[in-house]
C-alpha cells in the first residue's frame, strides 16, 4: 500500500479477520487475517478449540463479557500478548460470528483518522478567524482615528481599546490550540482527580452558581488519557455549564456503558439549555451563542478528547439545562462502535 493511498483513507491499515462459531463460541473456521491477528497456523481455526482459549480475556471484566450472551465485546491477549478487540455476533440459532481487530492498529489509524479529521477543517477556522479578527481590527482603527481627530484629549473611546485587543488575542491563541493540538501523552488517571483538578482551576471564579459533585457512582475504573488536554475539556465543559446555570451545576462521574471499560463524566446544568436547532452547530468552530465567545471551546474540547480516543455527546432529552458527557478510555484501545 503506497503512501498516497494510506493519506487518504487512514484506516486502511486497520486489519480486521472473521471467525465462524459454534453457539458455545468454539471455533470451527476463520481467515488468514484471523490467524495472523491471532498468531495462530489457519489450520488451528478449525480445530474446534474454544474462542476463550485462542484469545485470552484482558481481565475478570472481559472474562465475564466474553461468557455473555451475543452481541457482546471483550479485549483479549493472542498467544503473542497483543491486544485484540473480539466482537461476537449471532448468524443463526446454533452460529455465531467473530471479528478480529488489533488494538494497537486501531488505535494508531483512529488517532491518526482524527489528525486528518483537523487539518481538514484548517480551511474553515482560517475564514472564520479572519471574518472575527477583521471586526475588533476595525473598531480599534475607527475608535481611535475618531478620538484622536475629534479631540485628542477625550480618552472615552481610547479606553475601549484594551479590551478589543484582549478578544484579539484570545482569538489568536485559541485558534492556534485548535489548529495544532500536540500529540497526547497518555496514562492512568483516577477520573475523579481529573474532574478536581479542573475545578480546582475554576475555584477563583466569582459566581453564585453551586457546583455539585457527589461521590463517583460503582467501581470507575482508571482512564488512560493525557492528563492535561483532559483537564483542559473539563474546565470548558464546566465553565460553559457555570455561565449557563441559574442555580446549580452538576458533576458526576461514572462507569461508561460502552463496548470496552470506560468512565462518563456527566457535565450538567439548570440554564436554558440548548435548542434543538442550535444543538446541531454547537460543535462547529467559530459558532457561538455568547456575546463575547470565540466559539473554539466545544470544538476543542471534543478534538482533544476524540485525540485521547474518547468521545464528546451533547445529550439531547435532557430533562432539563445542557448535558454534556465525556467518555474517556480505561484502556490503550479508543472507545469503538455505536452505543
Amino acid at each position: 500500500m503506497n503512501d498516497t493511498h494510506h493519506t487518504q483513507s487512514p484506516l486502511r491499515l486497520v486489519r480486521v479477520g472473521l471467525l465462524a462459531l459454534t453457539a458455545d463460541c468454539r471455533v470451527t473456521s476463520g481467515d488468514e487475517a484471523a490467524a495472523a491477528l491471532m498468531a495462530v497456523p489457519l489450520a488451528v481455526l478449525s480445530e474446534g478449540k474454544r474462542l476463550v482459549d485462542l484469545v485470552r480475556p484482558s481481565d475478570a471484566v472481559d472474562v465475564e463479557a466474553s461468557m455473555g450472551p451475543p452481541p457482546f465485546n471483550f479485549l483479549g491477549l493472542a498467544s503473542t500478548s497483543t491486544p485484540l478487540l473480539i466482537h461476537v455476533s449471532r448468524v443463526s440459532a446454533d452460529s455465531l460470528m467473530a471479528s478480529v481487530t488489533s488494538v494497537n492498529e486501531y488505535l494508531a489509524e483512529s488517532q491518526a483518522l482524527a489528525r486528518v479529521q483537523l487539518r481538514n477543517t484548517v480551511e474553515s477556522i482560517i475564514s472564520g478567524f479572519a471574518h472575527e479578527v477583521r471586526n475588533p481590527i476595525a473598531a480599534i482603527l475607527s475608535l481611535s482615528e475618531a478620538a484622536l481627530m475629534a479631540d485628542p484629549e477625550n480618552e472615552t473611546g481610547l479606553a475601549r481599546i484594551p479590551s478589543l485587543v484582549a478578544r484579539v488575542e484570545s482569538l489568536i491563541r485559541q485558534a492556534l490550540a485548535y489548529s495544532r493540538p500536540k500529540p497526547p501523552v497518555r496514562s492512568l488517571h483516577a477520573a475523579s482527580a481529573l474532574v478536581e483538578h479542573a475545578i480546582n482551576l475554576l475555584r477563583p471564579r466569582d459566581t453564585a452558581v453551586r457546583l455539585d459533585v457527589p461521590h463517583p457512582h460503582g467501581d470507575v475504573p482508571p482512564v488512560m488519557v493525557d492528563m492535561l488536554q483532559c483537564e483542559q475539556v473539563l474546565v470548558n465543559l464546566v465553565e460553559n455549564a457555570l455561565d449557563a446555570a441559574r442555580s446549580v451545576v452538576r458533576v458526576v462521574v461514572r462507569p461508561g456503558r460502552t463496548p470496552g471499560p470506560s468512565v462518563c463524566i456527566e457535565v450538567s446544568d439548570d440554564g436554558p439549555g440548548v435548542s434543538a436547532e442550535l444543538a446541531e452547530r454547537i460543535f462547529e468552530p467559530f459558532f457561538t451563542t455568547k456575546a463575547h465567545g470565540t466559539g473554539l471551546g466545544l470544538a476543542i474540547a471534543r478534538d482533544l478528547t476524540r485525540l485521547n480516543g474518547g468521545e464528546l455527546r451533547h445529550v439531547v432529552d435532557a430533562p432539563q439545562g445542557a448535558t454534556f458527557r465525556v467518555y474517556l478510555p480505561s484502556t490503550a484501545a479508543p472507545i469503538r462502535g455505536h452505543w
